[in-house]
């Protein structure tokens, strides 16, 4: 954990109420996909914590979720305005243990701590599945981003208006190894899903994070 000051460079609206903040920092304390910082919005007492997407010597990036006045004061932060943080925060997730071809399945606003890991994989020389899960087409994020790193992407909608009509619990049959992120019903609903998928001895791994909405 490491405690500085950082300088926004970013902070635009990537999908309705979705929101991308790029910092400076003179040392970044992340060390794997899947930890988070920690941000002290002006005039709130409460931190706010919020996943990283993605990381490098000296910047990270966050994506976040308008869900009450703190997140709103920080999507109204400007480029170059400075903002206290706790970085480098959670275990994350270790690259070694995962095995070539896990899927990766991500919703809603637990979407943009997969994409660090899908990159890490690439990195690491693995492959990956991805399955993401969104409201409808005006929640949709990140798409393209993941084409980085892999063509086995699948998205769904629960109206179906943007790619698939359904919830990722919908996109698979069977699944042998999985990192997941997202509403603590989603991560319920894929564990009982997975668990009705495959023969009870031939049962591997569900690698699970939540996304607690913190306004």
């Amino acid at each position: 954990m490491k405690r500085d000051k950082s300088t926004i460079l970013e902070n635009q609206m990537l999908a309705d109420g979705i929101y991308k903040m790029t910092l400076e920092t003179p040392e970044c304390a992340f060390t794997a996909p899947g930890q988070f910082a920690m941000l002290e919005v002006p005039e709130k007492f409460l931190r706010r914590p919020i996943s990283v997407s993605s990381y490098d010597s000296d910047r990270y990036v966050l994506i976040y979720k308008v869900v009450g006045d703190g997140t709103k004061k920080l999507s109204r932060m400007e480029p170059g305005e400075k903002i206290s943080s706790l970085t480098g925060l959670g275990n994350g997730y270790d690259v070694d243990t995962i095995p070539d071809g896990c899927t990766l399945i991500g919703g809603g606003i637990g979407i943009p701590p997969m994409l660090g890991l899908a990159k890490s994989l690439v990195i690491a020389g693995k492959k990956c599945r991805v399955i993401l899960g969104f409201n409808t087409a005006n929640e949709v994020f990140l798409v393209d981003e993941f084409k980085n790193f892999t063509d086995d992407i699948t998205v769904m909608t629960a109206d179906g208006s943007y790619g698939q009509k359904g919830f990722v619990t919908d996109a698979f049959d069977t699944l042998d190894y999985a990192c997941a992120c997202g509403p603590l019903k989603m991560l319920q609903a894929l564990v009982v899903a997975m668990f009705l998928a495959v023969p009870y001895w031939k049962h591997r791994y569900v690698k699970k994070k939540g996304d607690a909405n913190h306004g």
